[in-house]
């Protein structure tokens, strides 16, 4: 397709910028958002990234695991598959299948497979189905960096129920991954990696159909904006909402190039579920420059049924690092951001986009400037983080690669408190202040948080939620999040080792009931960097009720409870290829 942005981004940056600088002293200019939780999948169901669109990460039709059982669980199945998992496993139940009604497990490999298991099957049976063994969703990318290996399917897929669809998105590239680069910044249109989206029929994984994923814009000086997924890699989970589908792109290793060695943006499309023929809405994060990549540590864009959010990360100027100074004060474009779009923003994307970046005064070093300055300079600002959006509220929290704790509401994006900082205060070296610090010595948080709605009040505007995030080189903690006052406060810190990447972090509980809710997480091993750990805390007392060594971990992504099953996923291991299952001794 063709679309010319010159309208739309020179009318229109200038209102997106505004949006960015907005503070929490400004009245509340427009409509409230739906504060109704997304719909979640039928019970037990994991239908989608963290759970439901809100990405809470909680399942909360767990009614087999409770801080009681959890300390008896067992390993009860190893689920064999072709790659690495950095998709979060799915569940997908009652469905019906050429062997009978399937509670299906949904596994989506870098090797471009995707396997549906039978969640109650003795150990060692046979996938259900399998879909790729013959290269039907392409050949792999292949890269040195970030993902060492193939690199086919990275991103979560969404279950459909409603049409009986698994839709997934595939990297395919056509010969060596990597393109040599002359000079810095350079963009890439090579077109050696494509893209694709694929609908798999849930009760066979046949194909049902595809897309190629393209877009050719145009700046305001006419120069080609091409998406190219050479250089472009589709790491957050999927979006349905409606019959929108959503898929997010943020930058990717050029073979062992590292991602500034190019030129790169942030990109989400939305399809349509009901006529994936028909042109895509399209928005990219920096028209007028580079970076601005939408990864979130692979958690997906979250909606409330009104819009959707996600986080842009930081700018690229050029290959050499930067002092702040040399940063503009406040984003060009989107980059280094907190957006909402709302759910079609196919007109005029920046004109629909709000935006928010931390463009308060600081100083610091020797330099005297905003905190976006810092932040960008040093890569330590939004990305890493995806929006969750706290259920019964207006409000949407985000954390970032520094370690920064952002609450802001949902309609405006503006700040409902100060942000906060609740994680490890680290030694920071030389001139190294709280914004000025190496991207590898500080509390990244990556992903979203995982929370829990108490019974006192749930579908009100009213009582408590408690919020849960494990930092990198920090301890699992949990925050009290008070409806009424619309503050997000630190309320406990669990008595665990401090795990050097964090830990990604999901809930199960018996609906709203205290006493049933356990906070599940998989880190790194200590012991061993090539294997992992699982850990299961009362999410009231964040007392450990059972964690174990294990050969399965992987980057970002958290485990999945789903009708009395534990199941881990596996990457960056020794040799492991498989999903775990661990559930309560019969």
């Amino acid at each position: 397709m063709k679309r010319t942005l010159l309208l739309s981004y020179l009318l229109d940056i200038a209102l997106l910028s505004s949006a960015a600088a907005c503070s929490s002293s400004e009245p509340d200019p427009g409509p409230q958002v739906s504060t109704a939780t997304p719909r979640r999948g039928a019970q037990g169901e994991v239908l989608t990234s963290k759970n439901d669109n809100a990405r809470t990460g909680a399942n909360l039709d767990e009614d087999v695991l409770d801080p009681q059982s959890a300390r008896n669980l067992v390993l009860v199945a190893r689920l064999p598959v072709d790659g690495e998992l950095y998709a979060q496993p799915l569940l997908a139940g009652d469905v019906e299948t050429d062997a009978g009604k399937k509670n299906l497990v949904l596994l989506a490999t870098t090797n471009s497979s995707v396997y549906a298991f039978d969640l109650d099957a003795p150990n060692g049976a046979r996938p259900v189905w399998h879909t790729g063994k013959a290269r039907e969703l392409g050949t792999p990318g292949i890269t040195t960096r970030n993902v060492d290996g193939p690199n086919g399917i990275l991103s979560t897929p969404v279950v459909d129920k409603k049409r009986g669809l698994i839709y997934v998105v595939a990297r395919s590239c056509d010969g060596p991954d990597a393109i040599p680069v002359a000079e810095c910044p350079s963009a890439i249109t090579s077109g050696r990696c494509k893209a694709t989206i694929f609908a798999l029929d849930l009760r066979t994984g046949a194909i049902r159909a595809s897309r190629a994923i393209a877009a050719s814009l145009q700046d305001e000086s006419n120069a080609p904006l091409v998406f190219d997924a050479t250089v472009h890699w589709n790491r957050p989970a999927l979006l349905l909402e409606g019959d929108g589908l959503y898929v997010a792109f943020g930058s990717g290793p050029n073979g062992d190039q590292h991602e500034e060695d190019f030129v790169y943006h942030g990109w989400l499309f939305r399809y349509d579920v009901a006529d994936l023929a028909r042109e895509p809405a399209v928005y990219i994060t920096t028209p007028h420059g580079g970076g601005g990549s939408v990864w979130q540590s692979g958690s997906g864009p979250a909606s409330d049924g009104a819009g959707v959010f996600f986080t842009a990360a930081n700018p690229i100027l050029d290959c050499s690092t930067h002092p702040p100074a040399s940063f503009p004060a406040s984003p060009k474009d989107a980059e280094d951001s907190v957006l909402r779009l709302p759910l079609d923003y196919r007109s005029s994307p920046n004109a629909s986009a709000r935006a928010y970046a931390d463009t308060r005064p600081y100083a610091a070093a020797g330099y005297a400037g905003t905190v976006f300055q810092f932040t960008a300079s040093a890569d330590v600002g939004f990305g890493s983080g995806g929006p969750t959006l706290i259920p019964d509220s207006r409000d949407v929290v985000v954390g970032t690669k520094g370690g920064i704790v952002y609450l802001l509401d949902r309609d405006t994006l503006r700040p409902t408190q100060e942000p906060i900082v609740p994680f490890t205060a680290l030694p920071l070296q030389g001139d190294h202040e709280l914004y000025v610090h190496s991207w590898h010595d500080i509390p990244t948080l990556s992903g979203a948080f995982a929370i829990f709605r108490h019974e006192s009040a749930p579908n009100t505007l009213a009582g408590q939620s408690t919020l849960f995030a494990w930092a990198a080189d920090d301890y699992l903690r949990s925050f009290h999040y008070d409806h009424a006052a619309r503050t997000l406060v630190l309320a406990r810190t669990a008595n665990v080792p401090a795990m050097p990447r964090g830990a990604f972090v999901s809930l199960s509980a018996r609906g709203h009931a205290r006493g049933s809710a356990i906070v599940w997480a998989t880190s790194r091993s200590l012991a061993d960097r090539n294997r992992g750990h699982i850990w299961a805390f009362d999410a009231e007392s964040l007392e450990r009720l059972w964690d174990s060594e294990t050969t399965a971990f992987s980057k970002f992504t958290p485990p999945t409870i789903a009708r009395g099953k534990l199941i881990v996923p596996s990457a960056i291991t020794s040799g492991a290829r498989e999903a775990l299952v661990y559930g309560v001794p019969r």
